[in-house]
């Protein structure tokens, strides 16, 4: 998801992790549960990180549009292929919205407003914290990625 509160050149949102390594801020994502609908799961993952719902109203989150799809194949020395897809919306946050998570494993450890036109160097972070850590170096490449798209389709 691609959180805005009005341009994206003037901020989207994004979360670290209490267990990340330092400055490794990210666009939040989530999973989809077995049989959950792409939008249902939009709506939960919006709810169980910000503690904000999705709907209309002027104290909801409101979905612009859908970005797309990023599909590619994870692949496991020892579980093999896998194929993933990460769907992209483009949600705008009510104005003045506190940002309260819900779910504790979640556990985030801080937000912050970047423009979109600084994607692509927070991607470049990302794929860069394996220097620092080689348990990191996969998820930050895989993280990456999709801060490189959505700075493609808000581009």
């Amino acid at each position: 998801m691609s959180c805005i509160r009005g341009d994206p050149a003037e901020g989207v949102l994004l979360h670290i992790k209490t267990f990340y390594p330092p400055g490794a801020f990210r666009l939040p994502t989530g999973g989809i549960h077995t049989g959950e609908a792409v939008a249902a799961t939009l709506a939960r993952e919006i709810f169980e990180e910000t503690g904000l719902t999705v709907g209309d109203g002027s104290d909801r989150v409101q979905v612009q549009r859908f970005l797309g799809v990023l599909a590619y194949t994870l692949r496991h020395p020892e579980l093999g292929d896998a194929p993933f897809a990460t769907y992209h919306f483009l949600v705008t946050m009510p104005d003045g919205a506190t940002l309260a998570p819900q779910d504790p494993e979640e556990s985030i450890g801080g937000w912050e407003w970047r423009p979109a036109s600084q994607l692509g160097a927070i991607a470049h972070r990302l794929e860069k914290v394996g220097q620092e850590s080689a348990v990191w170096a996969d998820w930050g490449r895989f993280r990456a990625l999709s801060h490189r798209f959505v700075a493609r389709q808000l581009g």
